[in-house]
């Protein structure tokens, strides 16, 4: 499946409106049906989650975690890696690679984000 169409697949049921202060806003049905509102990158790995959709890969042999361009890491969560990789991402190939990650610094981002654990797969 492209990029595209992830990408569009996850935002079916999620919103977007603008507000009093003329900044979007981003909502997602949670489980119970509500609309919750939440910035940009963290509405679209949330509704990633409720579809069991995998944004955020790591590689545990080359220690990189990989994101699309069009989905990178929340920014706090892209911070993080950043500050613990010692080094900026880089963009390669329509992909945004963190290198030097260590496994549990990326399982725990995943999990944060609401990705899979690293050597897990999604059960339906």
């Amino acid at each position: 499946m492209g990029h595209f169409a992830i990408f569009a697949q996850i935002f079916v049921g999620s919103y977007f409106g603008k507000g009093i202060d003329n900044t979007r806003h981003y909502f997602v049905h949670n489980q119970q049906g509500r609309l919750v509102r939440m910035p940009k990158h963290e509405a679209l790995y949330a509704a990633a989650a409720l579809r069991y959709l995998q944004l955020a890969v790591y590689n545990k042999t080359q220690r990189t975690l990989t994101t699309d361009v069009s989905s990178p890491l929340p920014e706090m969560y892209a911070r993080v890696a950043y500050f613990c990789a010692g080094r900026p991402s880089q963009i390669a190939q329509g992909q945004i690679v963190y290198n030097e990650i260590s496994p549990d610094l990326a399982g725990l981002l995943l999990v944060a984000i609401g990705q899979n654990h690293p050597g897990l797969r999604w059960v339906n």
